[in-house]
């Protein structure tokens, strides 16, 4: 579905920065109004999950010439790109403040690694501070489609 409102602040830069919503299905009215703030919308026939295909997707991307992205987006977003070892560097950003709880906030979902040993590692890692953040950024090494 196209969930982004037509009023989100993510469209104010979309008429200087390329903004692609790839959608499975929606709302024509809605896709209208995000096209007319500058977003370009592209459908994909929807995978087992009944999601937007990732491989497809990072094809068309590719054939657009657009060779890197930026996912932002929640936990099921990125733990699909980690799960089909799709992502090949990881920036996160964290915030000084504690949180928990059974609704709490998390980056990603389940990616069926349960022991420190069989942990996605990243290396080379860049810190820095965004006000009163911590932005982490590193890369995803990678071998044949598996990460090493």
């Amino acid at each position: 579905t196209l969930r982004m409102p037509p009023e989100a602040r993510l469209l104010e830069s979309a008429h200087r920065a390329p903004l692609i919503i790839a959608a499975v299905s929606g709302d024509p009215e809605r896709e209208g109004a995000l096209v007319s703030r500058g977003a370009t919308v592209w459908r994909f026939a929807p995978d087992s999950n009944g999601r937007v295909p990732l491989r497809p997707l990072l094809m068309r991307l590719g054939s657009e010439g657009l060779f890197s992205i930026l996912v932002e987006g929640g936990p099921t977003i990125h733990s699909a790109f980690l799960r089909e070892r799709l992502a090949d560097r990881v920036a996160l950003g964290i915030a000084p403040l504690i949180m928990g709880g059974e609704r709490a906030p998390v980056w990603t979902r389940d990616l069926g690694i349960e022991t420190l040993a069989g942990g996605i590692e990243v290396r080379d890692i860049e810190v820095r501070r965004v006000g009163r953040d911590l932005w982490l950024e590193g890369d995803l090494p990678q071998r044949d489609g598996a990460f090493v």
